[in-house]
């Protein structure tokens, strides 16, 4: 099987590989759940939020489509 490694809109990746195992391939989208400050209130306060955050940003690895090395696949 081949496997193509694909880039993405910025924080675009979780939709992106659900259109894309909507078309029928395979997807490899590998990420983490991290737990990030956020800012309230131009910076007074802070929140603690659990994230799942990419480990490639804007890439997503698809497998099981010969017909994606032929150009662009636009989803989404």
């Amino acid at each position: 099987m081949t496997w193509w490694a694909m880039y993405c809109e910025a924080a675009r990746e979780a939709l992106a590989a659900e259109s894309l195992r909507a078309l029928g391939l395979e997807v490899f989208y590998p990420h983490e759940r991290v737990k990030k400050r956020v800012c309230l209130r131009r910076g007074l306060k802070y929140k603690i939020r659990e994230m799942e955050l990419p480990v490639f940003p804007r890439y997503l690895f698809v497998g099981g489509g010969e017909v994606l090395g032929a150009g662009r696949l636009r989803v989404a």
